[in-house]
């Protein structure tokens, strides 16, 4: 079976166009870092010295932190985004519930009225829910 997952699985994420934005700034993430390019590149490059690794691990670290935090807070954003649906989801459900009943008696007022049952079964002609 494919899924996604699979068909993807070898190969580096897709940038987007954050992704995009930040590189023309100069700056990095790890989707960028995970291009087949840039990991060409890693695979070369040499230290002169445990600084010089030492300062790209640091800048490594620092741009990994605020690629974390970036994440935090749109699974944040997120998550209030679905908490707000899930409210006017449940609000319009109700609505809609209480919209069926009123139009359910209103219906069975007027077949009351004439003496009839208007769809021929008893139930309602008007459902919504």
């Amino acid at each position: 079976m494919n899924t996604i997952y699979e068909k993807t699985k070898n190969q580096p994420p897709e940038m987007t166009s954050l992704d995009a934005r930040i590189a023309q700034a100069g700056g990095t993430s790890s989707r960028i870092e995970l291009q087949p390019h840039r990991l060409r590149q890693t695979k070369i490059q040499y230290h002169d010295s445990a600084r010089a690794q030492l300062e790209d691990l640091v800048r490594e670290n620092g741009y990994l932190r605020q690629e974390i935090v970036f994440y935090q807070e749109s699974r944040n954003a997120m998550l209030a985004f679905h908490s707000q649906v899930f409210e006017a989801y449940q609000g319009l459900n109700s609505a809609l519930k209480e919209l069926s009943e009123k139009l359910a008696k209103a219906e069975g007022r007027i077949e009351k009225y004439w003496g009839i049952s208007l769809n021929g079964t008893g139930k309602a002609d008007i459902t919504i829910l």
